[in-house]
């Protein structure tokens, strides 16, 4: 069955925060220039994403700022019903589980998260079974 047929809408988001302006002006880095070629970067593999798809109508995202805010204003302005998210990055306790930004996101969305991790992740946690 596809997006079309269950009349729903694919938004494909990538949010991103870029480094500390300031910080790198004051080192006398073309922060402009950096933040140019991220953005392109960042859109090109968003583009072979989308082409990658097998889904005729998706709403591409590509927005400065911090996930979580990003994603939680776009969920809410939007009225989305089910966020998919993609989990690679883990650091601490937390990350071990479900990864920081999904972790994140749980707490300020009203709706369905469906988080995957990527191929061949091998969790970190055991379960033993007590006797």
């Amino acid at each position: 069955m596809s997006f079309l047929a269950l009349r729903a809408e694919l938004h494909v988001v990538h949010a991103h925060q870029e480094y500390n302006a300031i910080t790198l002006e004051h080192l006398g880095v073309d922060v402009d220039a950096i933040e140019e070629r991220s953005l392109a970067l960042r859109r090109q593999g968003l583009d072979r994403l989308l082409a990658s798809l097998s889904v005729a109508e998706t709403r591409p995202h590509l927005v400065l700022g911090p996930p979580k805010e990003v994603i939680l204003q776009l969920a809410s302005r939007e009225g989305i019903e089910l966020i998919v998210m993609g989990t690679v990055a883990r650091t601490g306790i937390p990350g071990l589980l479900i990864g920081n930004t999904a972790e994140r996101i749980l707490d300020g969305v009203e709706c369905d998260v469906l988080a995957i991790k990527p191929a061949g992740f091998v969790t970190p946690v055991t379960l033993t079974h007590a006797e």
